[in-house]
């Protein structure tokens, strides 16, 4: 038409289904007051040429609003679409569903690699700590808190940005909260590490979440975080990478982490031979389960090479006993008096470049645990249907420890001593 503006459309938002072409002139437009969609009005159709055309407009205007509010009306009884349901909720070892606030472990499904998580300096890197899997496998390594994206929810689930954090306390004086690391470029990996943000979902906290989805019949991490919809996010399983110290860090990967939860409930209580619970300050032999191999209970005595202060071993006449002293993360001491005057509580000697050995012995400092104690404490671990004796002593979370099983080993006299060894001695206590 001469005189009119050319390509002018007007914002038919959510009518522009309903009409048959757009207005060609912004002067044809009005804003319906109802829901502020443009209609194609003529304001000068009592002297325009084209009178009954432009009536005729009016009126299927007036006919397509009456069809509109028609359909609108008729929504109003059509049936609703069901809501989505609820992602699956996150089952602990149990069987138990995750809950916010609450503390677990996150444990490897596939045993004999490494234990459970726990956060360490690595290669190159100091502070913040990252995120590792021990390499103890008796170890759970160290409880985590799972938040999700809305911290009001109080089940944990699949698909679901969470923020998980180390519920124990850092060297670093940065957060235990998980969080993706800028590019290693020396190892060429994505690492998980610490020092992460709580909350604040986001384009500036994107690298602080992580989910948990189903795996074959377990779980598996993975970081695909949707706090931001606009961003461009990496989305990668969450495997293990092992540097060139050994240390099984966490990393993106295609290989996924098969991994299973469960819950910081105390641990079960050691039995003695009568199926008592073992108590602190309560003296106790520690005996073989293996009778008839030439050996008792453990006491204490001088060895090749040293007289004070005396090592641990295992008493040469299998009628004889020992006496010790449980505690929990444990402190043993001998409760019979020494030729020395150092203590009687245990302690991991200094490596005995002679005999290629980690000797137990005595003149452990018995409490104060920390990182000047960590050579004084033990654990009692259940082995098969009795018990063993560990050393991998957790009273200092930054200490990077030895763990491994205690043995029996026998020396250029015969003596029976206890050291770390690949085979442990099984062991059962008795209530002196």
């Amino acid at each position: 038409m001469a005189g009119q503006a050319t390509g002018f459309k007007c914002p038919t938002r959510l009518l522009q289904k309903f009409l048959p072409a757009p207005c060609m002139h912004a002067s044809h437009c009005i804003a319906n007051p109802i829901n502020r969609s443009l209609f194609p009005f003529n304001l000068a159709s009592t002297h325009h040429p084209h009178r009954k055309q432009h009536i005729t407009t009016m009126k299927a205007a007036t006919l397509l609003l009456s069809f509109l509010l028609s359909a609108l009306a008729a929504n109003q009884y059509l049936p609703r679409v069901a809501a989505a349901s609820a992602p699956d909720p996150v089952l602990d070892v149990n069987g138990k569903i995750l809950t916010t606030g609450s503390s677990y472990y996150i444990l490897p499904v596939i045993r004999g690699r490494g234990g459970g998580l726990k956060m360490a300096s690595t290669v190159r890197k100091t502070c913040p700590l990252d995120v590792v899997q021990d390499r103890y496998e008796a170890s759970n390594g160290l409880p985590l808190k799972f938040t999700p994206v809305n911290s009001k929810k109080g089940v944990i689930r699949v698909h679901t940005d969470l923020n998980i954090k180390f519920s124990a306390a850092s060297i670093c004086h940065q957060s235990t909260v998980w969080k993706l690391d800028s590019y290693d470029e020396w190892a060429k990996q994505w690492f998980v590490t610490t020092n992460g943000v709580e909350g604040n979902p986001g384009p500036e906290t994107t690298s602080n979440w992580f989910k948990i989805e189903k795996f074959q019949n377990k779980y598996k991490l993975v970081f695909c975080p949707t706090v931001c919809r606009h961003c461009k996010v990496m989305c990668k399983d969450v495997g293990i990478y092992i540097d060139a110290k050994g240390e099984r860090r966490l990393a993106l990967s295609d290989v996924p982490f098969k991994v299973m939860v469960a819950a910081t409930a105390a641990p079960d209580p050691v039995l003695d031979v009568n199926g008592k619970i073992l108590t602190i300050g309560t003296s106790y032999y520690i005996l073989p389960v293996i009778r008839g191999r030439g050996g008792g209970g453990l006491k204490m005595a001088s060895t090749v090479r040293k007289t004070c202060p005396l090592d641990v071993v295992q008493d040469r006449y299998e009628a004889s006993n020992g006496v010790i002293r449980v505690h929990t993360d444990l402190n043993i001491k001998f409760s019979a008096p020494s030729i020395c005057h150092q203590s009687t509580v245990w302690k991991l000697d200094s490596y005995d470049e002679w005999a290629k050995q980690w000797f137990v012995t005595t003149n452990g400092v018995e409490g104060n645990p920390g990182p000047e104690t960590t050579s004084n404490w033990f654990k009692i671990e259940k082995f098969q249907n009795k018990y063993k004796l560990v050393f991998c002593p957790t009273v200092c979370r930054h200490c990077k420890v030895m763990c491994k099983d205690i043995g029996i080993y026998i020396d250029a006299k015969g003596e029976r001593r206890l050291a770390l060894s690949n085979v442990p001695f099984k062991v059962m206590f008795k209530r002196a």
